[in-house]
């Protein structure tokens, strides 16, 4: 049986804008929900299936969802760059 394996385009709203953190590897594209409401998807690395896929109160409260996504992105990468350094 084959299944449907989508790829990350499949998940991204049409004519949503894309946002990419310059120190990490995390990708977030807002837009506009269906209902009007700011909403926002977020992905990292290579990835295929989103982090989360949320609709906001504000405009502000998903600016900070994707700042403490971001921010999270970057302390696991050096989490995991300090426990390689370790085994060194």
């Amino acid at each position: 049986m084959m299944r449907f394996a989508p790829s990350r385009d499949f998940y991204i709203p049409k004519g949503s804008v894309k946002i990419a953190d310059k120190a990490g590897d995390g990708v977030a594209y807002i837009y506009t929900s269906a209902k009007g409401r700011p909403a926002a998807i977020a992905f990292h690395g290579k990835a295929a299936k989103p982090d989360w896929h949320h609709s906001f109160a504000s405009a502000e409260a998903r600016e900070r969802k994707i700042r403490e996504h971001f921010e999270g992105r970057r302390r696991w990468a050096e989490w995991k760059q300090e426990r390689r350094d370790e085994r060194k």
